[in-house]
């Protein structure tokens, strides 16, 4: 008669045999990825071609590239772009989410040799994020002209992809225009108001007439889309429109803006002086439009018959001559003197006037505090500084600027 198994027996003979097949499995798994790591980074053959295809869908496939040394990382890398199968795009992008960035090289340039046999499977990846993976796309579809553009367009109309696909159209330049021009006459909105945007930073004077007609058919954010769009684009041929929409009270105080950069845009004499009307606007918004339009108009703008806190303001953000003239004159004006030495950082020539403002205004501590910053950004100007050591007045703001105790 047998005699009954224990339960700790059975236990133990359960464990035992899990040991053994947890062994055996430990073993095939190495055989088998000793395999792999064979087949990814060895010479090319149909194996190996096969080997990536089915890769691409492997839910382990970065843990895998990852567990590569950086050697075979490379090899492997390399080795994807000998072949042309549209799966290697979607291969190589999930390895690209790797930081070794010899390998990203690599995958990049497979990347650019995919996208010559294959580039709808490259454009396809305009919908992944990571700004390593998008550099790679771009390098890879940049070469290939109006063949990728004709494919980029299209992706407007994906959301996921719309980002993505945006920014490398307008990377492109000028000639991305007559790809997203047809994107305006989309039925889906979202599409329409993003090749929109695209055309207004590409400045595509060609979409005018597309874009008035949607501003006409339209109304609320769409139109304010199109609308913006235009302004963006600064045409001369709009600027009795940009002009009458700036002056359009029905429009909201940022799209007023808008409107007031895009007359600088356009520049003319006419538009500065429509902007020059809007410096003492009722809206914060409007005003600060009408600065930025006259800053993009540059240094002509310096010469409007407006008052000199306006001028200081269009002259911060122009260089030369003709703008520091107008800080110079700032600097002697007690109201506008501190703002006048923020302006000042950079402009070395200004320095002996930062020096006579310094000692003019020692009382304003304010004002002697913005200029010895100006001063302090420049080695001429730190200099300069030394000759205040002995100013109780001054030396304080000297000292705490330049470090010294």
């Amino acid at each position: 008669m047998k005699r009954p198994v224990s339960r700790t027996a059975q236990m133990l003979r359960i464990l035992l045999g899990m040991s053994v097949l947890g062994g055996v499995l430990s073993a095939y798994s190495v055989i088998n990825n000793g395999r792999d790591v064979r087949l990814a980074t060895g010479p090319k053959s149909e194996s190996q071609r096969q080997f990536f295809v089915e890769a691409a869908t492997r839910p382990d496939l970065l843990i895998f590239f990852k567990a590569l040394t950086p050697a075979q990382r490379i090899a492997m890398s390399r080795a994807i772009g000998r072949y042309d199968d549209a799966l290697d795009a979607p291969l190589i992008a999930t390895c690209l989410e790797s930081f070794d960035v010899p390998a990203r090289e690599a995958l990049t340039a497979a990347l650019g040799h995919v996208a010559t046999v294959q580039p709808k499977a490259v454009v396809a990846l305009f919908d992944q994020s990571g700004g390593f993976k998008q550099r790679a796309i771009r390098l890879a579809l940049h070469p290939l002209g109006d063949a990728a553009l004709e494919l980029v367009a299209p992706q407007l109309r994906i959301e996921a992809a719309r980002p993505n696909a945006a920014d490398f159209l307008v990377e492109s330049g000028p000639s991305a225009a007559s790809h997203v021009i047809p994107m305006l006459n989309d039925t889906d909105a979202a599409t329409r108001q993003a090749a929109a945007d695209v055309l207004g930073k590409l400045r595509a004077s060609s979409a005018i007439s597309n874009l008035l007609s949607l501003v006409g058919a339209h109304s609320g954010n769409e139109r304010a889309a199109y609308l913006g769009a235009i302004c963006a684009i600064g045409d001369p041929k709009t600027e009795h429109f940009v002009r009458a929409e700036l002056n359009n009270a029905a429009n909201l105080p940022d799209l007023r803006a808008q409107c007031a950069i895009g007359l600088g845009l356009i520049g003319t004499d006419t538009a500065m002086n429509e902007l020059s009307k809007h410096l003492d606007d009722d809206e914060t918004s409007v005003r600060q439009g009408a600065i930025e339009g006259l800053r993009l108009v540059g240094a002509k703008a310096l010469k409007l018959n407006v008052s000199l806190r306006d001028r200081l303001e269009v002259a911060a953000a122009v260089s030369g001559p003709e703008s520091n003239a107008v800080v110079a004159a700032a600097l002697k004006d007690p109201a506008l003197a501190e703002r006048a030495g923020v302006v000042s950082v950079g402009r070395t020539e200004l320095e002996s006037a930062l020096c006579e403002a310094i000692v003019r205004y020692d009382h304003r501590g304010e004002i002697v505090s913005a200029c010895v910053h100006a001063l302090a950004a420049s080695r001429s100007g730190r200099q300069l500084l030394t000759r205040f050591s002995d100013n109780e007045a001054i030396a304080g703001f000297v000292q705490r600027e330049l470090g010294q105790p």
